[in-house]
């Protein structure tokens, strides 16, 4: 027996979840029910053996509504409880599992990470359900939801779907390594360098020219901070003559 429930508080936990006509069996939930029984497992207690103790207490008992005689009743009442949670678990499972476009729906309305809203579909959307489209309708809606993007479906779209016009986006993503180190280009960087001020900040300092420096420059001034030392005076010049 557990040194933390002692056999008076195993027998009032037991009825507590097998009586219905005790007072405590009423003031408990079915889940919470589930939660006692639980615990006395963890407790190390053989739930065959608790049972036995059980009716070994109240088999001699005369006592009107006697625990032993609605004992059937409280454990059909906890089995049917368990079947229609696993039935619902199983309908749950199936139909996120089968239907592709109920979920593709969920996250187009309002996709969200767990960490940001405490909405997860696009989060627990299972890995071989996920199609670059549905990826990219997720980064669209929200650029948090790249980190769940699997790595191999990261493409220069999606990843520039996510961090385009949001400085955030692309800062969530760079810190992050979410964008993969072949798809950062040239071409790649000029492309989000230009799309807002404070951008040219996460371009890698060996992919930094003249000409994508002075593009980012001329297209957001902010970005001006991040124009490495031996190239402002060629990115001045050019940005002085109007090109």
């Amino acid at each position: 027996m557990s040194e933390i429930l002692d056999l008076n508080a195993l027998l009032g936990k037991l009825r507590e979840c097998l009586d219905p006509y005790c007072d405590e069996y009423n003031r408990t939930t079915m889940e919470q029910k589930i939660t006692i029984l639980q615990h006395i497992s963890w407790d190390g207690i053989n739930m065959r053996k608790a049972l036995q103790g059980y009716k070994e207490h109240y088999e001699h008992r005369t006592e009107p509504a006697n625990p032993l005689e609605v004992l059937p009743s409280g454990l059909a009442d906890i089995i049917d409880y368990l079947l229609k949670e696993n039935s619902k678990l199983r309908t749950e499972r199936k139909d996120l599992i089968n239907r592709k476009e109920g979920l593709e729906r969920i996250i187009k309305r309002n996709v969200k990470t767990v960490k940001y809203s405490g909405l997860d579909d696009f989060y627990c959307t299972p890995d071989n359900l996920k199609t670059p489209e549905l990826c990219l309708t997720a980064v669209k809606k929200d650029w948090h939801n790249l980190e769940a993007v699997p790595e191999n479906l990261r493409t220069t779209e999606i990843c520039l779907a996510a961090i385009l016009d949001s400085l955030d986006g692309l800062e969530f993503a760079m810190s992050r390594n979410l964008v993969p180190k072949d798809l950062i280009t040239p071409e790649f960087c000029r492309t989000f360098a230009t799309s807002c001020g404070g951008a040219l900040k996460w371009v890698p300092e060996n992919l930094k020219t003249v000409e994508l420096c002075f593009a980012a420059v001329k297209a957001y001034p902010y970005n001006g901070n991040w124009v490495p030392e031996n190239m402002k005076q060629e990115v001045e010049k050019l940005l002085a003559e109007g090109k």
